[in-house]
């Protein structure tokens, strides 16, 4: 057994951090985890290799069907596209801390249910989840026992030299800085950095890492275990 803690380094923003930075943990023989959790900058393409993944091992990997309080288009179906809801269940499911997050656009409330989590886990595969780093406080837990997966962008040399538009090279720079910060910060969680250049080969590496830890001995928090 041993401890895990964060660097005393860290910048003031580790303060902030709404769940432990120092914890103890152990080495478990084939520790099987429940979730798969995609972090990382937004714009450095997670939404994509989310829905990739799904799509290249379903029996794997699944996808939760988030809940909205907008009205169904007619192709959509109550269940499989989202869950529409009135605002008022959802809110007071929100209140009763029943979403792993949620959002408001344009008044129209969207959000990821923890049943929504917890029914792919029943399944047999594991939820692929893109969202926010806060979104840890939750899903780090006994419960949901996340791989953490940080995608990074190439490096900003290789961004710049594929693009030519003076906008686009401060976004990039703007991206890869944002990245450096949120990997320096979470960086006691993550459980794999994938450096993003194409969709097959990060994909490929997501699941190839997966897969052999799956069966191989791991540091876990001793809370997931006991």
């Amino acid at each position: 057994m041993r401890r895990k803690k964060a660097n005393e380094s860290t910048p003031l923003l580790f303060s902030e951090l709404p769940f432990q930075t120092y914890e103890e943990v152990i080495l478990h023989p084939a520790f099987r985890r429940k979730t798969v959790v995609l972090l990382g900058a937004h714009g450095v393409g997670r939404r994509t290799l989310r829905r990739s993944l799904v799509q290249s091992r379903p029996d794997l990997f699944a996808n939760t069907v988030s809940h909205t309080t907008r009205k169904p288009e007619p192709y959509e179906i109550d269940g499989v596209h989202f869950y529409f809801v009135q605002k008022e269940e959802m809110a007071s499911d929100i209140l009763n801390k029943e979403f792993l997050e949620y959002g408001t656009r344009k008044n129209i409330l969207f959000g990821t249910r923890l049943d929504s989590v917890r029914k792919v886990m029943s399944s047999g595969r594991l939820p692929v989840l893109d969202v926010e780093p806060k979104a840890l406080r939750i899903l780090r837990s006994a419960e949901f026992a996340p791989f953490v997966i940080f995608i990074a962008p190439p490096c900003l040399s290789l961004l710049i030299r594929d693009s030519m538009h003076e906008t686009m090279n401060s976004a990039l720079a703007k991206l890869n800085k944002e990245s450096e910060i949120m990997e320096y910060v979470y960086r006691p969680y993550i459980d794999k950095v994938v450096v993003h250049q194409n969709v097959d080969d990060s994909i490929q590496e997501i699941i190839d890492f997966i897969t052999e830890t799956q069966e191989s001995k791991q540091w876990v928090p001793i809370s997931w275990v006991f």
